[in-house]
């Protein structure tokens, strides 16, 4: 797994497209959804058509990284493909069809006007990491020209470079598709990180060419274990990053003091992606974790009441859960005591994560509170 010694050396960042840098718009759950509907299916909920996407667009990779991709394929070729995606999706969805109703209820699914949008932390983002010197580039497997579907998703200018499967006439995974971007950006595969959120395309055809891979998981339906860092968001990405740019702007002395290894005890919920993303940050950090996940293993109160001394419980206690509201608590005035026993019975109600150093706890996760932290 990529540390913070390897990120203090990293010069360009490439991004995967779809469900990294853009979505499609309307959110294609909507329009699975509608078009569903007209074929009498209406059971599905939003969470689930997601769920099966994820299946599904597994399945688009591993076809492509195939001797026998999409963009070889003849028409009815490539129709009998996204019948069978249809079908993934919906069985994925909790829904069975046979292969001719989902080539139907594909059929339909395009027929309804959509296109793609950039997430809005994108931009942003996009533009901090270029003024903080990276060189950025785009690796799709779409077959259609770069430096057109820069313009139309307005990201031209902003990063540096699109390659696509239709230039480099291979698909991710392949090694090619990789390298033509390293050549593009001039650098080695060592000072490159791809970020991506296909395991099979993005994950291991990176590290086939020997790049650092950041799984994007911006669902949370990713299930597989890796070995790379998590990130959800583009905020999460530019928190890991936070080591490189001061590798490229200050003198040595100053970068010894993000490497310094500091042991934390680390309390999270395995399924909360604000936890997984501390955890990335505090791994790239060089930072030695000890880690319990306190759903599985509750604190009891006098352990709580431990992380606790010191600090204003009020600052632990989570106010913005939904659990706050399904336990009548909107508006309470509520005593440190009467918190304590609410978050030990309600889990959901302590901040995640709690990160103790030094006998100091943190809850919750701010990259620029932990690296003050991890420097103290």
């Amino acid at each position: 797994m990529t540390n913070v010694a390897e990120l203090q050396r990293i010069k360009a960042v490439f991004f995967d497209l779809f469900n990294t840098l853009v979505r499609f718009w309307p959110p294609r759950e909507e329009v699975q959804a509608q078009a569903c509907r007209e074929f009498g299916i209406t059971t599905m909920q939003t969470e689930g058509i997601a769920r099966g996407y994820a299946i599904a667009d597994a399945y688009m990779n591993e076809v492509n990284a195939s001797g026998n991709p999409l963009r070889t394929r003849t028409r009815p070729q490539v129709e009998a493909f996204f019948a069978r995606y249809q079908q993934i999706m919906l069985q994925g969805a909790g829904v069975d069809v046979d292969l001719v109703r989902a080539g139907d209820i594909w059929r339909r699914v395009q027929q309804i006007p959509y296109g793609m949008k950039l997430f809005d932390d994108v931009l942003p983002s996009l533009r901090r990491l270029r003024a903080k010197g990276f060189t950025l580039g785009v690796i799709s497997n779409m077959n259609r020209e770069g430096r057109s579907l820069s313009k139309e998703l307005g990201i031209d200018g902003v990063v540096h470079f699109v390659v696509t499967s239709f230039e480099a006439q291979v698909e991710k995974p392949h090694p090619a598709i990789f390298r033509e971007a390293l050549r593009r950006a001039g650098v080695e595969p060592k000072e490159a990180m791809h970020v991506g959120d296909q395991v099979a395309s993005d994950v291991q055809g990176a590290l086939g060419v020997g790049m650092h891979p950041i799984l994007i998981d911006r669902y949370g339906t990713t299930l597989e274990q890796v070995n790379c860092l998590r990130i959800s968001d583009m905020v999460g990405l530019e928190a890991l990053l936070a080591g490189a740019e001061v590798t490229q702007r200050q003198p040595a002395s100053r970068r010894k003091e993000l490497v310094m290894p500091k042991t934390v005890q680390f309390y999270h919920y395995a399924k909360c992606m604000t936890c997984r993303n501390a955890k990335a940050f505090l791994n790239a950090k060089g930072a030695e974790l000890q880690e319990r996940d306190f759903f599985k293993s509750p604190f009891t109160e006098a352990e709580l009441r431990q992380v606790l001394k010191g600090r204003p419980v009020s600052e632990a206690f989570s106010w913005k859960s939904p659990q706050v509201k399904a336990l009548g608590l909107t508006g309470k005035q509520l005593t440190d005591d009467e918190m304590i026993h609410l978050m030990l019975k309600e889990p959901r109600l302590l901040k995640r994560p709690v990160i103790v150093m030094g006998g100091k706890a943190y809850f919750g996760f701010k990259p620029a509170e932990v690296e003050k932290m991890l420097k103290g």
